[in-house]
């Protein structure tokens, strides 16, 4: 079995594997084998939180990440194991550096935290009590 193609999933922490074959339904895989796929963003390896059978497309291994993904970020993946089958038994064999086509929304990111206190002076605005810890 072969891997086809990547991308982006919908909810901006995944990636849609396409493979040529139809994955087994009961793929388990647990912590210690997240580690056969590794995932660069940036040239940063990003740590794989879950592995799953897409819910609705059995040809394609659904790969959770931990962070979320930018628009701009380049990503590609590489597998190195035997854990992943298909329904006919055959293995997903072992490749690198798949680049993944990245359909992550536009995100305008700030560089850094904006904080609203500890102002000097204050023109046109009040100030109130609170209850937090320095607030």
């Amino acid at each position: 079995m072969k891997a086809l193609t990547g991308e982006t999933g919908d909810d901006e922490r995944s990636i849609n594997l396409t493979l040529n074959d139809i994955l087994s339904s009961d793929l388990e895989l647990n912590e210690s084998e997240f580690s056969q796929f590794q995932v660069f963003v940036n040239g940063e390896n990003r740590e794989v939180h879950s592995i799953s059978v897409h819910p609705t497309l059995d040809r394609t291994l659904k790969i959770s990440l931990k962070d979320y993904l930018l628009e701009n970020d380049n990503i590609v993946l590489s597998y190195n194991g035997s854990s992943i089958a298909s329904k006919t038994g055959k293995l997903l064999e072992n490749f690198s550096n798949l680049s993944i086509i990245n359909y992550s929304p536009s995100r305008f990111v700030l560089p850094g935290v904006l904080e609203s206190e500890n102002y000097d002076e204050l023109y046109g605005m009040g100030t109130e009590d609170s209850s937090d810890v320095g607030g």
